[in-house]
Formats: C-alpha cells, sequence, structure tokens
C-alpha cells in the first residue's frame, strides 16, 4: 500500500507541476479525481481532517504567508502555530487564502520534539487525500 500511494505522490506531483500536459493521458481517472480534489479544496480543511482521522500521526507544515514563514502543527483536527500565537478561537484558520503550501512533514504521535518519528518527509498534499479516501 506504502509503494501505491507514493507512486501517486510522485504522479500527483508531477502532474501538478505539468498541468495541461500529455502526461494527463497516462493517469488513472482515479488519480485525476485526487487531484483535481487537491486544487479545489482548501488545503487547511485537508489537513484538518487528515490529522483528525489518523490521530496516531502529527502533521508539520510549513508555509509562507505574505513573504514571512510559519511552521504549523496539525493533531486531532486541531492546528497550532510554533513561531506566532496561535489564536484562542479554534475555529479561526491559521492562514489565508494567499497561503501558499511550502512543506509537509508526518510524525508519530505524540510528538516529541528532540527525538521525533518521522513517517513520511515532503508528503504531497495528494497524498494525504489519497489516504483519506482509502480509509
Amino acid at each position: 500500500m506504502g509503494e501505491q500511494i507514493a507512486g501517486k505522490k510522485i504522479i500527483a506531483d508531477r502532474m501538478i507541476a505539468a498541468a495541461g500536459s500529455p502526461i494527463q493521458a497516462n493517469l488513472s481517472k482515479e488519480m485525476l479525481a485526487i487531484i483535481a480534489k487537491c486544487k479545489l479544496m482548501d488545503p487547511y480543511l485537508v489537513l484538518s481532517e487528515y490529522s483528525q482521522r489518523f490521530p496516531a500521526e502529527i502533521l508539520q507544515v510549513e508555509v509562507m504567508t505574505g513573504g514571512e514563514e510559519d511552521l504549523l502543527l496539525f493533531y486531532k483536527g486541531q492546528a497550532s502555530s510554533l513561531m506566532r500565537a496561535t489564536p484562542p478561537d479554534e475555529g479561526t484558520p491559521l492562514w489565508s487564502p494567499s497561503t501558499q503550501l511550502v512543506r509537509i512533514d508526518r510524525f508519530q504521535a505524540p510528538y516529541y520534539p528532540p527525538a521525533p518519528v518521522v513517517l513520511g518527509e515532503d508528503v504531497a498534499l495528494a497524498e494525504l487525500l489519497a489516504r483519506l479516501e482509502e480509509s
């Protein structure tokens, strides 16, 4: 299963990078649907849902907003910033529509910063969405 997801990640990354190219013809309908959902869905909501459905994992997400870096942790549907104050209202998203997703890393919960257990590095949003659909 892990190899299948890794393969989908490679294909999704290539597809997103070459949107509109002939590579589309080589993708399955399932993968095209996942890529389309990634483009249409709010990444913040996908990350929140993923962390809620997989409570044994923590997502560390690097983002850029207005030229400023931020590092977020998603756990059990909640997000917290490691670089700035997190709003007390849990319903307040930690990024705006202009925020760019830079990198997603998966860690085993509980997260222990001095010795984290890495489950996946530089994971594509399409891979997380594929895992959500499989669960």
